[in-house]
């Protein structure tokens, strides 16, 4: 194999292959007009002579790099549908922010829009909880307001929320600078705090009115024992249905429920990794439980599961279960339950020392016209 010599300002480079020639001219290392030589030549000859073939060839040079597009920062609209579930004016005002910082004009006009939505509602619900002065009837209320809340946010998120999602995911994916979530969590928590501390204000003056109006208490706690022994006498629970035992199957029209497991917790919850260990001047109880849609259709949950006691007093689990139950057990909260597959769920439920006689409520899926079985936890 022959073996070349190129002169390059005024140095010999060599010896070289054929290959490592025509590399040097497609890298920029050598010039089709620089001179080459090799045994049994006379003189140095340009290379683009002896090799007619590099003629035309240029070092390869790399297209520029394509400057990066301006991307704004914004948050998450993915995760801001999610806190709006929590909280809806909360994920609401953030799509307006991240519209008007992606210049999406019509898109910031409905989110302002539904942003008036949620917080009349709000409004209208503080208002008119005002006239539930009854244990029942704030049961009652609890049960219908939801239904206004649940409708508003997915109105807002198919007409609204989604198209800001699949905007931000086509244009952007994942590549974006993504604002903290410092600021809007904690004016969240603020604005939760003043309002329950609102709530507790509210409650503890009708609480004090009610306390006055119970000018007789001996004839009053005579009464609850009365009743007490009377549903224990017609061993009934204070739905008027007899209580099941735990480990018995219970079937409706559209599901079946199981209670596997039930203890008393005491009057204090270890915390977690992310909670704070959680006190009541009460007690704490924990039911385990399964259940399973023999409907034909998945079926939504919308409803927390509640346990009562002997004396009629009805029991939701509290909001922030999730952070103590133990790992890989779930609470049943907007859950989707397919058609014929059991599913397993854990509750907390935080009641008064003094309650007894308590019953889980199993029920169907109904909202409207809902059926009650309780289930004996034993204690």
């Amino acid at each position: 194999m022959s073996q070349y010599f190129v002169t390059k300002n005024d140095q010999q480079i060599g010896p070289l292959s054929e290959e490592e020639l025509a590399a040097g001219v497609l890298r920029g290392r050598f010039s089709t007009n620089d001179l080459v030589w090799k045994e049994g030549m006379a003189n140095w000859i340009e290379l683009s002579k002896m090799f007619p073939v590099l003629r035309n060839k240029t070092a390869l040079v790399p297209p520029p790099v394509q400057a990066k597009k301006d991307i704004p920062k914004i948050w998450n609209p993915r995760a801001a549908a999610n806190w709006g579930i929590v909280f809806l004016p909360l994920g609401i005002f953030l799509h307006g922010k991240n519209a008007l910082t992606l210049n999406r004009t019509n898109e910031r006009r409905f989110n302002l829009f539904w942003f008036l939505v949620s917080l009349i509602y709000i409004l209208i619900v503080s208002f008119l909880s005002g006239f539930a002065d009854t244990e029942s009837k704030q049961e009652e209320f609890r049960s219908v307001i939801w239904w206004p809340w649940v409708i508003i946010f997915f109105a807002w998120y198919l007409s609204t929320a989604r198209s800001q999602i699949k905007f931000v995911a086509n244009e952007y994916g994942d590549d974006y600078e993504k604002k903290s979530w410092a600021v809007p969590l904690t004016v969240c928590a603020v604005t939760y705090f003043v309002f329950q501390s609102f709530l507790f204000s509210t409650n503890h003056h009708e609480e004090k009115r009610e306390a006055n109006n119970l000018y007789d208490a001996a004839a009053y706690d005579r009464a609850v024992a009365a009743a007490d022994s009377f549903r224990k006498d017609n061993s009934q629970t204070a739905t008027g249905v007899s209580p099941r035992s735990m480990q018995e199957l219970v079937k409706f029209d559209d599901s079946e429920w199981t209670v596997i497991e039930a203890r008393q917790l005491g009057s204090t919850l270890r915390g977690g990794e992310f909670s704070e260990p959680k006190r009541t001047e009460g007690k704490f109880i924990y039911v385990r439980f399964k259940v399973k849609n023999i409907t034909n259709e998945e079926q939504s949950i919308l409803f927390t599961p509640a346990v009562i006691d002997s004396r009629g007093r009805r029991f939701e689990q509290f909001d922030d279960q999730f952070l103590y139950l133990p790992d890989k057990e779930e609470s049943m909260t907007l859950e989707q339950l397919p058609s014929g597959l059991p599913k397993t769920f854990s509750a907390i439920f935080e009641m008064p020392s003094d309650a007894t006689g308590i019953s889980f409520l199993t029920r169907n899926f109904k909202t409207f016209g809902k059926d009650e079985i309780p289930v004996s936890l034993g204690f």
